[in-house]
Order: structure tokens, then sequence, then C-alpha cells
């Protein structure tokens, strides 16, 4: 979905050594294999995995149209390619928010080469964590720091089930994350995504250490041009690019979706293209309700108005016989050799 007003300033990938900790020989030189995806690698999506991605990007559009942003691309599982010569280094945002896409008479490109001036990176990303999920922690996040992302998060839908399972405290972020202040989960001290939150349980290249999954982690980029980890719990979480906070709800037992909410309890949730439609057709329907009630009073206000006057008439002509009536006896009073 294309929202196109005016342009704006967008995120730039650049080189970011920081970002490649991980892929460094021992020589300097970069071994980029362990950021290789190819289109066989990045593996269809599971049917409830399609399903959070679907109503996260309508909700996302939703937001997109309601907050008046200017020229943005709201979309999914497009490649980012971000190295020049190294074709396989690219990832595919389960949903992204881009500024400045081509207008609507343009053609999108197959795959995003952002090296080129006319192609953008995406502000905002999030990664569902999928079955391998090991590589969502470990990897993604020094991969769209490299790009340039302004903001990542990974929603993982099974640490959710397990933590709602174990009666988990919302919002508590993992003990090694740093303590949550300000109400928007600013952690403490936050890890950059490249060596970041070895604490936490995350690693990125070729170390390998435990892992400790929560249902939201949310890295933003520092002043220091770093991604680093904002927030990591439970939610809602706090994503400054929406400006607005990203929870799980169950749409049914066992089956939980990521959705937007503008306050940070998590209760005003922005809906769906779907649930926008259907709320506009019940507020229509029931303004239609509404009117046709209040014509049926009309009309029945029209019946009893139309009774009230013929009730009238009729007392009208009752009062008009009996003034008839007195008025011939008084003739008779008055001339009784007539009667």
């Amino acid at each position: 979905m294309v929202i196109a007003v005016a342009k704006r300033p967008v995120p730039m990938h650049r080189v970011r050594p920081h970002a490649l900790e991980g892929l460094r020989r021992s020589d300097g030189t970069i071994d980029w294999s362990p950021w290789y995806l190819t289109e066989e690698e990045d593996m269809g999506q599971s049917g409830e995995q399609g399903q959070i991605i679907d109503v996260l990007q309508s909700s996302l559009q939703v937001l997109a149209g309601q907050r008046g942003w200017s020229s943005v691309l709201v979309a999914s599982d497009n490649f980012f390619a971000w190295v020049d010569g190294e074709p396989y280094v690219q990832v595919s945002p389960d949903v992204y928010l881009l500024d400045n896409p081509p207008g609507p008479d343009e053609p999108m490109p197959g795959r995003w080469e952002v090296w080129r001036p006319e192609h953008s990176v995406p502000r905002f990303v999030v990664e569902i964590v999928s079955a391998r999920w090991k590589k969502d922690y470990e990897i993604n996040p020094a991969r769209y720091d490299h790009l340039g992302v302004s903001e990542l998060v990974l929603a993982d839908r099974d640490a959710f089930v397990r933590t709602s399972q174990q009666g988990m405290r919302s919002g508590v972020a993992a003990e090694q994350s740093g303590r949550v202040r300000g109400g928007r989960g600013l952690v403490s001290e936050p890890a950059s995504a490249a060596g970041h939150s070895r604490a936490a349980g995350h690693s990125i290249g070729r170390d390998t250490i435990a892992i400790d999954r929560v249902p939201l982690s949310v890295y933003r980029r520092s002043a220091a041009d770093r991604l680093e980890l904002a927030y990591a719990g439970n939610g809602p979480a706090f994503c400054a690019e929406l400006d607005a906070y990203l929870c799980f709800k169950q749409s049914s037992p066992g089956r939980p979706r990521v959705r937007i909410s503008r306050d940070p309890a998590g209760n005003d949730i922005v809906p769906t293209l779907i649930e926008s439609r259907t709320a506009a057709e019940e507020r229509a329907s029931a303004a239609e309700e509404r009117a046709s009630a209040a014509e049926e009073r009309a009309s029945a206000a029209e019946e009893r108005a139309s009774a009230a006057e013929e009730q009238a008439a009729e007392a009208r002509r009752e009062a008009a016989a009996q003034a008839a009536e007195i008025a011939a006896l008084r003739n008779r009073l008055r001339d009784p050799q007539e009667s």
C-alpha cells in the first residue's frame, strides 16, 4: 500500500564497522557467508505466521492513513540488499515501513538495492520469529543494523504463548536486559546489535551462547548510529518510529496476533482494513437502524396526529349537531304555537 503526499528524509545505508564484528576474519577481511540469504533459504511462512503478518501489515496501513503519513510504503517479504557485489547479503522483512517509494506510476523494484540512490532503506521493520528462531535472534539484529534500519522489532509468538502460560508479569524484561524505565521500554544500558546483550542471551555472528526468548524485542538506532536493544519483554513495547506500541493479543485461544496500540496499556488497538470496513459498515447499519426507527416514530406521530385531527373533526361535527339541536329547541320554546 502506497500513501503518496510529499517526500521526507529516509534512513541511509552506510558502512557500519561495528555491525561486522562477528563476520571479520583473523586477517581483517569480511566473511559475508553467515549473512547469505537465497530465495530457497527464505523459507515459506507457516499458516499461523502468515496470518500474524497479514494482520500487522493491514493495521500498519490503517495507522499510516490515520496519521496522514506522506509517501510511505507498507509491505512485506521483499528482498533488501545493501552490499554491491554480494547479491546474497540481503534480508526479507516480514513487515516493513519505507519512506519515499516509487510513485503510483513508477514500477516497484524486484529487489531493493539500497546502494542505488533511488532505493530506500526501511525505517521500521518487524520480524516474526520463525521456526528457525536462532537465526532471528542471532543474525537479524546485526544485518538490519548494517542495512541502516531505524527500528527493528522481533515478535516471538511461541515465547508469548510460553510466558502467557507461565503467567509472566507483562512488561518485565528478561533480567539480563536491564530495567525498564519511563514506561516506553528503555533499558538502562542498551546493548548494540552486534555483540549485543551477551548477558541477555543473544549472540551474533559465530558466537554461540544461550538465548533467552521473549515475546517482544525492540532495537532502536542510537545517537552513536548503532541499532541497540531498547526493550525486551512481554509488551506492550513502545516503537518510536510509529509513536505507538506493539503487543500480542489473542484473536482466539492459542492464536495470538501482533497488534498496534495507541496507548501503553494495549487497549486502544488500531484496526485492520477489514476490521475498519466492518466497523464502518456496522456504524452505517446502526445509523440506518436509528434513521429507520426515527422514521417509524415520525410515522407513528403522524398517525397519532391524523387520528387526533379526525377525533377533533368528529368532535366539531358532534358539537355542531348539538348546537343545531339546541338552536331548534330554543326556537320552539319562543314560538310554542309552531310546535
